[in-house]
């Protein structure tokens, strides 16, 4: 069987073939997903959801910023701060306000 991230993004990239147009939470639903891969290993595909996200000019939301900045502190040989804080950044421009932890 295969991962349940990769299931999760067949399913988008068929959604997407089909003419539908994914939400908020259908993209903070891939992006947690992704990000919880076995390892770490997909940190970076998470960052490439983000974009389309913003793309097609969808607001992410604090489930988005959250899903992002857990991948990160995840990635595959240690965490990503640097790009966890960037991401975070963003999410204080955009007046988002964080989890408390």
């Amino acid at each position: 069987g295969g991962s349940k991230w990769n299931e999760a993004l067949g399913l988008f990239n068929e959604m997407k073939e089909k003419g539908d147009s994914p939400d908020a939470d259908v993209f903070n639903a891939l992006i947690s997903t992704i990000g919880n891969a076995k390892g770490g290993t997909e940190w970076v595909r998470t960052l490439f959801l983000f974009g389309e996200m913003k793309g097609r000019r969808i607001d992410p939301d604090r489930k988005t910023f959250t899903a992002l900045i857990s991948a990160m502190m995840r990635a595959e040989g240690g965490s990503e701060w640097k790009t966890a804080l960037q991401v975070f950044e963003e999410m204080k421009e955009k007046g988002v306000r964080p989890d408390t932890v």
